[in-house]
């Protein structure tokens, strides 16, 4: 299943970027046959018991908009503090596997008739954003699934 392929592909991001005190999460949550707004709701408060989805606040975006966002997250380096610090080597591995990411991602998703949403950071999510974090609920209308891709940075 392509979920799965996409998932394997996060895991193995989630591994390229662990760093000192840096920690990465990331999630690709599918909720299949389901587009309803009520029923996407149920789902990720049975997923997630302590969320509160609030959908009044959803914000409609793009791909293009979707990609560069997360794009930037995957690419952000901190302070010598704390933070991923990559060699040539490992830099060059990252960039691959996120290329291999984009391309799965891109055979999932149904783009011509797909809504994405900016997702309200919300307490109740797995996440603890510190330096970066991005959410999003992916209507695919055409393939009727629903997708709550979401992802963080902390220390």
């Amino acid at each position: 299943m392509k979920v799965d392929l996409l998932n394997e592909k996060l895991r193995i991001l989630k591994k390229k970027m662990e760093g000192f005190n840096y920690e990465v999460s990331l999630h690709f949550d599918l909720f299949e046959q389901v587009i309803d707004l009520g029923l996407i709701k149920d789902k990720i408060k049975t997923l997630y018991p302590k969320a509160y989805p609030d959908f009044d606040s959803l914000t409609l975006t793009d791909y293009g908009d979707l990609k560069i966002v997360v794009s930037d997250c995957f690419d952000y380096r901190v302070d010598s503090g704390a933070g991923l610090e990559l060699n040539e080597k490992e830099e060059k591995e990252l960039k691959l596997e996120t290329l291999e990411f984009w391309n799965a991602f891109d055979g999932f998703i149904a783009k011509d008739n797909t809504d994405f949403y900016i997702y309200p950071n919300e307490t109740g999510l797995s996440i603890y954003p510190v330096w970066w974090d991005f959410e999003y609920l992916i209507i695919d209308n055409k393939n009727q699934n629903s997708v709550l891709f979401y992802g963080a940075a902390s220390d």
